[in-house]
């Protein structure tokens, strides 16, 4: 009488059940191996999916291009240039920028809210005969102030000395984009400050745009400031960001100018190909696991077909055949070995989600690769099986008279 398969996979669990530790210890090559494979998996595929799906909200499209000199270009109207000399650049604008009694005023383009992918939450933009002229007009962002501390919803304010009519009011940023500095760096994360100290100890350091997602800023005509380009500000699609930054250091190199180029530290590896070796290297980790951790199920479970001998002949007295023998040890096995990756994909998971909530970067996310679960499961149970086989073969071969005999 065969064992059906429900009750093949009931044995197998209840026998690791009756002896947790010993099967802990057994199974422990195939957790921490499943929980290696899925790890970083889980991290590449939250973050790649964060970084196109929201990459305006959290700036994972974003590109600030200085100058260690001074300003990045000595005329507003080379902007243009650069933007036909790399296709790649999706929108392009030029801040300079000076201090107020309560935040900053901006000088920059009509480009300036398309590039920084900010909406207007009343109002209009700068038109072209404004920017031309360089009329006293401005647009406040939502925390904005005048010297005077009046608040940026006056019809008029002074800024820096200068008094501007207001045309428009940006919306508040998204949620979570508020307080990240040009490298993805996130104010509120408890390790920011570690990250910035180690990136100083490298002799990076972000540039001085902290008005940039403070929501204080006051936008106006960049001829009201009379000041060139200090910085520029640039999108690009998140897959292109790294070879956009390489486009514009040769642009500027072959002019004679050094830059330095600021995007989002994560999507500067997200979508590098070095990075698949470093997955394809979790992958082998994961194999190497599973080889060893097969091999010790194997010797676990022609121990456990010694200590079920008489089971095994019970059974063949009842009219199992040597063939249902074999396929409840190869299904035990398989499903036992199953165990481990039930432990570990979790474990590998909670690692990735504890991973991403410490990272001081607010693109680093996490997501449950599928694909990649489904494979590891598949190769596990496979694993199982073959593991199962010299088991299978000795208990097929337990002669019940002889069993018996021997008590």
């Amino acid at each position: 009488m065969p064992l059906r398969p429900p009750l093949c996979i009931r044995e197998a669990v209840l026998g690791a059940a009756r002896r947790p530790l010993r099967s802990l210890f057994v199974l422990q090559a195939i957790i921490w191996g499943s929980a290696a494979a899925v790890f970083p998996q889980a991290l590449f595929t939250g973050t790649r999916e964060a970084s196109l799906s929201r990459a305006g909200q959290l700036a994972a499209d974003r590109i600030i291009a200085a100058s260690p000199d001074g300003p990045v270009l000595t005329s507003w109207d080379e902007i243009a240039a650069v933007a036909a000399a790399i296709p790649r650049i999706k929108a392009i604008t030029g801040v300079a920028v000076e201090k107020s009694a309560h935040g900053c005023l901006v000088g920059t383009d009509g480009a300036n809210l398309n590039a920084r992918r900010r909406t207007l939450a009343r109002g209009r933009n700068f038109n072209s005969g404004e920017i031309a002229r360089g009329d006293a007009v401005c647009i406040v962002e939502p925390r904005a102030m005048g010297d005077d501390g009046s608040p940026g919803g006056a019809e008029t304010l002074v800024v820096a000395g200068r008094t501007l009519r207001v045309i428009g009011q940006l919306a508040d940023l998204p949620a979570g984009a508020g307080g990240v500095d040009p490298f993805g760096l996130d104010d509120s994360r408890s390790f920011t400050f570690l990250a910035r100290m180690v990136l100083a100890e490298f002799g990076i350091m972000p540039p001085g745009m902290d008005w940039l997602n403070r929501d204080q800023a006051v936008l106006a005509p960049w001829r009201v400031l009379g000041a060139p380009p200090r910085w520029l500000v640039l999108r690009a699609e998140p897959e292109e960001v790294g070879a956009v930054m390489e486009d514009l250091q040769a642009y500027f190199a072959r002019r004679g100018t050094q830059i330095l180029c600021y995007s989002n530290l994560i999507i500067g590896a997200i979508f590098k190909p070095e990075l698949e070796g470093l997955l394809a290297l979790s992958r082998d980790i994961f194999i190497a696991c599973l080889v060893m951790g097969v091999a010790v199920v194997g010797t676990a479970m022609l121990i456990a077909v010694n200590e079920r001998r008489r089971e095994i002949a019970i059974r063949r007295c009842e009219g199992a055949t040597a063939g249902a023998i074999v396929a409840q040890f190869l299904l035990e096995t398989g499903v036992f070995c199953l165990l481990g990756s039930a432990l570990g994909i979790p474990f590998g998971l909670a690692l990735a989600w504890t991973r991403a909530r410490l990272d001081p970067s607010v693109l680093l996310s996490w997501g449950v690769p599928w694909g990649h679960i489904a494979f590891i499961v598949a190769c596990v149970f496979a694993g199982g099986v073959l593991a199962g086989c010299a088991p299978a073969y000795r208990a097929a071969r337990l002669d019940p008279v002889e069993v018996f005999s021997r008590g």
